[in-house]
């Protein structure tokens, strides 16, 4: 079973101006000549447009394919080319954070929750499911030794 990723509009707005420096910060430079009134070379104009497609593609695409999945032996958490498979042996509780600033977050949402695993550096991963009732019941189906914790 696939879930997708719960979007609140912090997060929304926060990538988007995120996106929105990115660019100005590459591309407002070709507004103003330069100090001997040339404007700015063809290759300069090529170096900024990679650097903006090469931050800003990414960004986009793992805010915006972030998916979590329940595959026979383990929990696949996927945002862009980041991946991650937690085996259900391994995950000990999940518990409700609003705590979005620090650890291993993939999520888009302040409403997250934190599952924890064994074999963790950060202690666990930040998620943040659409239908979270719906993601716990089949969690615990996978994991029934899980711990709950909601608030």
């Amino acid at each position: 079973m696939i879930f997708r990723a719960e979007r609140d509009s912090f997060f929304t707005k926060f990538i988007w101006i995120c996106v929105l420096l990115i660019l100005a910060a590459c591309f407002l430079p070709l507004l103003f000549p330069l100090a001997d009134g040339e404007k700015l070379p063809i290759e300069a104009l090529v170096i900024l447009t990679i650097v903006a497609i090469g931050t800003v593609v990414p960004i986009l695409w793992m805010s915006y394919s972030l998916e979590y999945r329940f595959a026979a032996d383990h929990l696949f958490i996927k945002a862009g080319p980041i991946r991650k498979r937690i085996p259900y042996t391994e995950i000990t509780n999940v518990e409700p954070t609003r705590d979005i600033y620090t650890g291993f977050r993939l999520l888009s949402a302040r409403n997250a929750l934190e599952v924890s695993y064994s074999s963790a550096v950060f202690g666990g991963v930040k998620i943040s499911p659409e239908k979270k009732e719906l993601f716990l019941a089949e969690l615990t189906k996978h994991c029934p030794d899980v711990t709950i914790k909601m608030e």
